[in-house]
This record gives structure tokens, C-alpha cells and sequence, in this order.
């Protein structure tokens, strides 16, 4: 018997990758959120806060320093031996 469709769903490339994701995200979405919105901060940097127009590049942002940091870090073999 075949695996049912939303088993195939999920273990599908694209939705484990995204699964391998999530706890870099959860950790990074908060203080790139500030650096983008917070307006004591987002203003220092950018002389004020972002618009809300400008929510794909937070996403993109998130996601690729999640990424980096799911690479680079949480995958890495000091890592995975602790």
C-alpha cells in the first residue's frame, strides 16, 4: 500500500526543508523585527522605521539568516556531537 497523499505532502523536499528551518526562524524573526520596525532602533539605522511595504524583504531576510545559521551552525559537527 502507498503512502496517502498528505504522507507524500510531508515528507516532500520543500515542506522537510522548510521543517529544518523553523527553530532558526523562531530564534531570528524577533530581533531582525526590531532592527526593521522598532522605531528607537529602526531609526538609528535607517532614519526610521520601515514601512509595512518593505514586509518581504523581513521575510526574505529572515529566512535566509535562518538558513545560514541552520548551515552553518545548527548543522555543524560541533553541533550535532554536543
Amino acid at each position: 500500500q502507498s503512502p496517502s497523499l498528505i504522507t507524500r505532502l510531508l515528507r516532500s523536499a520543500p515542506i522537510t526543508g522548510l521543517g529544518s528551518l523553523t527553530f532558526s526562524v523562531f530564534l531570528l524573526h524577533a530581533p531582525i523585527g526590531q532592527l526593521f520596525y522598532k522605531k528607537a532602533v529602526a531609526t538609528r539605522l535607517w532614519g526610521a522605521p520601515l514601512r509595512q511595504n518593505s514586509f518581504p524583504l523581513y521575510l526574505v531576510t529572515v529566512f535566509l539568516a535562518s538558513f545560514l545559521v541552520n548551515e552553518c551552525v545548527i548543522k555543524s559537527d560541533t553541533v550535532q556531537r554536543a
